[in-house]
């Protein structure tokens, strides 16, 4: 995945949790949950190899690079703009 580009994942209804499963990916990844055009959580450099990872019930879930978020100083708590538009 080039490093400016992420994968959106948008849940119009949002589900109470998002279940992830890695065993497939071919390289670490950040996890970002956005809700309300805020972030609410963050799992980071997310290995291959995970069978189930639970995530808290989000509007978006953005998927990156690993260290693409901390790079960024993406923080939980931070507002996201431009989903609006998604």
């Amino acid at each position: 995945l080039p490093e400016d580009k992420c994968l959106i994942f948008p849940f119009p209804v949002s589900p109470l949790q998002h279940f992830f499963n890695t065993t497939k990916m071919l390289f670490p990844i950040d996890i970002i949950c956005v809700k309300n055009g805020k972030i609410i959580h963050m799992e980071k450099n997310v290995e291959k190899g995970k069978i189930m990872i639970i995530l808290p019930s989000s509007n978006f879930i953005i998927e990156m690079n690993a260290g693409i978020a901390d790079k960024n100083k993406w923080v939980v708590g931070m507002t996201v703009y431009g989903f609006d538009k998604l």
